[in-house]
């Protein structure tokens, strides 16, 4: 049952460091996105 429980353990992190990765860029190219807006108007 630890097996088990080790390998979900692992699935599940590598899961989530792929989800923050992406969420990551996403956030990261509406900022960039939000700025060349800004720089525009000003």
């Amino acid at each position: 049952m630890t097996e088990v429980q080790q390998w979900l353990f692992l699935v599940v992190a590598i899961v989530l460091a792929i989800v923050v990765g992406r969420l990551g860029t996403v956030l990261r190219e509406q900022i960039e996105k939000r700025k060349l807006k800004t720089n525009k108007l000003s």
